[in-house]
């Protein structure tokens, strides 16, 4: 069989799986719960990276499966290290146009934390870019599939050989470029997917979705996945906000204060807020007390974020004593305050938060 027909491996949830081994492979329906697990085992909890190593089936079966389904990862590109050891990976997709895609492996004393991409470019690009973000400065060029967000997960896990019972990457946050609720459905498959008991098996409480706000689709997600939501909020009245993330005139701050409500209500923990303090635009005491009024509108905690700049950008980040006087005034109003100095930042590295930008652009296909 050519290459072509093989289906990507890490797009299947575990009965999605179950399903593609009856109908394409012929396993009876009596034995296909097991051959799943054997696999689901072998490639997300002990790193199997060929067919031809499943020495758990026969020699038939493990070339039936290499016939018909593939485990390639993309490639690597470009590795960059930063100061404080984030790793940030360039990836080229097996696309049709070799797209590309950034993804971080954030480190910290206890854990390790992956930011995965789901779009190449981002959806709120063009008019609705957000003024504070690189990643904004590229069109969309495509939604990413499930498969396209897994292997990001896969790849990090193989850097650090997490395999077995260790689980080195203890969280998962959809931060990387694009907006996740914009690609709402494979978003959900990937979540499902790390979420398997059989396979990498993270609690809901592991995977943080971040979001610009899009209302209609926090309720979904609030109903349907329901793992942590944060909201990328940067400025507390509308007027602000709507220069700051353009896409407030569609979806304006009274909506997506009712979504939260109803995300905290359904699945009982507090949005994360978060902020990235702007001088002068968004950093006055006005601006945090503002901040207050809608936090107190839902149960909710405060990440307050430094500006990161990059070539071009002429936003400036705000001084030390004045993120600490903006944090104190929420902190006072009863609020957990944690001030992020986001990890990989700096203009050489630019793994930071608002900083993923590829190279990869829209590719007006030949007719």
């Amino acid at each position: 069989q050519s290459l072509m027909t093989k289906q990507n491996f890490y797009k299947f949830s575990f009965e999605e799986l179950k399903n593609f081994l009856t109908e394409k492979v012929g396993i009876e329906k009596s034995k296909v719960k097991m051959r799943a697990q054997q696999l689901y085992k072998a490639i997300y909890q002990k790193g199997l990276t060929s067919f031809v190593d499943l020495t758990t089936v026969t020699k038939d079966l493990r070339k039936e499966l290499d016939n018909v389904l593939s485990l390639d990862l993309p490639k690597i590109i470009k590795t960059e290290v930063a100061d404080d050891k984030t790793i940030k990976w360039l990836l080229e997709l097996n696309d049709e146009n070799k797209n590309l895609i950034e993804v971080v492996l954030i480190p910290s004393k206890t854990h390790n934390t992956i930011c995965v991409s789901v779009q190449v470019g981002c959806a709120m690009s063009k008019s609705s870019a957000c003024i504070h973000c690189a990643t904004g400065t590229q069109l969309l060029v495509k939604n990413l599939s499930a498969s396209e967000i897994v292997i990001q997960m896969m790849i990090a896990k193989r850097y650090l050989n997490d395999f077995g019972d260790q689980k080195l990457i203890k969280r998962v946050v959809c931060m990387g470029s694009g907006e996740p609720l914009t690609n709402y459905q494979e978003t959900k498959q990937f979540i499902k997917i790390l979420m398997e008991p059989e396979g990498i098996n993270m609690g809901k409480k592991s995977i943080t979705l971040s979001t610009i706000g899009v209302p209609d689709k926090i309720i979904k997600f609030s109903d349907e996945v329901g793992a942590h939501l944060a909201l990328s909020l940067h400025a507390a009245d509308n007027k602000k906000r709507d220069e700051i993330i353009p896409i407030n005139k569609k979806y304006p701050l009274e909506e997506v204060i009712k979504s939260c409500k109803y995300y905290t209500s359904v699945v009982k923990e507090k949005v994360f807020v978060e902020y990235t303090l702007m001088s002068g635009i968004n950093d006055s005491s006005e601006d945090a007390r503002k901040l207050v009024k809608v936090m107190n509108q839902f149960p909710s905690k405060l990440n307050l974020i430094f500006m990161n700049t990059w070539p071009g950008c002429n936003i400036k980040p705000v001084s030390e004593d004045k993120t600490s006087e903006f944090a104190q005034i929420v902190k006072n109003a009863g609020f957990i305050v944690t001030v992020r100095r986001s990890g990989g930042a700096s203009e050489k590295s630019l793994s930071g938060c608002g900083q993923l930008r590829t190279s990869s652009l829209p590719i007006n296909k030949k007719i």
